[in-house]
């Protein structure tokens, strides 16, 4: 009796001992480190996917996506290269701006005259002091300007100039600048100088005065006496503006 008990013990213990494996309590446990061992080989598989995706373009390492990333600022580059092609075009607008200049007989300027009138320094007889007239100015540079125009002289005759200025740089301040203008006159009494009809045509060199201010200006000509006509130190007056 008290061995038939204690084998039925022993039976009873190893039919528990086998109840575990049957189970698969820890069998389930131990195939989860499996299933989660299995879990980076899938996601291996998409890093290998991430990979053949780099593989195309090129870039190296782990992940596709700096390759593709680094086609994007090369399609990006080229804008800044499209977007620099308008600066050339407007370098174009100074260039043609200097052909112009260049092609412009008066780069400096052109402005109009208009004689007024005179004032005569102790004058000998009477003079017309109103001297009306049209005239031109070509700058060419700032130092050089050519003249040409018209007045009714202090004579009462047609007077016809033609000649440059020249105001040297040392001599050009703010609004001011004093230089000659050389050149012929015609309506005056030249004597042995003179040429054409009477010898009424002659040099003239005159110390001028020229001011300006913006637009618009004014010269003073301090025209020499020409005493075969019996004129004396002039003073013309020439009110100017710029045209262009």
């Amino acid at each position: 009796m008290r061995n038939g008990l204690a084998l039925s013990v022993l039976v009873l213990g190893a039919a528990a001992a086998g109840a575990v494996p049957a189970n698969g309590a820890a069998g389930t446990d131990d195939a989860a480190p499996g299933a989660n061992d299995a879990a980076p080989g899938a996601n291996g598989a998409t890093a290998g996917a991430h990979d053949a995706t780099a593989g195309p373009n090129g870039a190296p390492g782990a992940s596709g996506a700096p390759g593709a990333s680094v086609a994007a600022p090369a399609a990006d580059g080229a804008a800044p290269g499209a977007s620099g092609a308008p600066p050339a075009a407007d370098g174009a607008a100074p260039g043609a701006r200097a052909m112009a200049r260049r092609t412009d007989p008066c780069p400096a300027g052109w402005w109009g005259d208009a004689m007024v009138g005179s004032y005569h320094v102790h004058p000998y007889k009477h003079f017309d002091d109103v001297n009306p007239g049209l005239g031109f100015e070509c700058s060419v540079t700032a130092r050089w300007a050519a003249a040409i125009g018209y007045y009714r002289n202090s004579l009462d005759r047609p007077s016809f100039y033609g000649g440059a200025i020249y105001t040297p740089l040392f001599l050009n301040w703010r609004w001011v600048r004093v230089g000659l203008m050389g050149g012929i006159i015609s309506g005056y009494n030249y004597g042995r100088i003179g040429f054409g009809t009477e010898n009424r045509t002659g040099p003239v060199l005159a110390p001028t005065i020229i001011g300006r201010v913006g637009r618009f200006g004014v010269n003073f000509i301090l025209i020499p006496p020409i005493p075969s006509d019996n004129l004396p130190f002039t003073v013309g007056l020439q009110l100017k503006f710029r045209i262009h």
